[in-house]
């Protein structure tokens, strides 16, 4: 066969499957009640809504998902990667290890940050920039 014969070939086979499937070349818009990811764990998928992250940690080349009943998925990903793929409104990093649901903050100083009876400490980094969200979202008194 023919470099020419085998490229119709392969092409044929190709636009073939995609005639046979429409959502393939032309997707629905699929709409989910509220922003989700899937982590693997064992072997399985599981769902989790953006809403229950309380706060993510970095260990070496695993990250901790941690959700607001104390659950933790590790995941093998840097934070950055993960803060790039989430693209979480209420997501914030506040230290080269941490990123937190601003949502889930009970309280915080100026140099930590408590989720959940956890203290995540604010990286000097990142102290301006994460109270600036704080008084831009929530009314603070001094």
């Amino acid at each position: 066969m023919t470099t020419q014969a085998l490229s119709t070939r392969i092409l044929g086979t190709v636009e073939s499957a995609f005639s046979i499937n429409p959502l393939i070349t032309n997707p629905l818009p699929i709409k989910t009640n509220e922003p989700s990811i899937f982590i693997k764990q064992n072997h399985q998928f599981i769902k989790v809504s953006y809403n229950h992250i309380s706060y993510i940690e970095s260990d070496g080349n695993y990250i901790n998902v941690v959700t607001n009943t104390n659950k933790k998925y590790v995941i093998k990903r840097s934070i950055t990667e993960i803060q790039e793929k989430l693209q979480m409104a209420n997501m914030f990093r506040v230290h080269r290890s941490y990123l937190v649901n601003i949502n889930h903050i009970h309280e915080f100083s100026a140099n930590e940050i408590s989720i959940n009876k956890m203290i995540i400490p604010i990286g000097r980094k990142y102290q301006k920039d994460f109270l600036d969200i704080i008084k831009h979202i929530y009314s603070v008194i001094d």
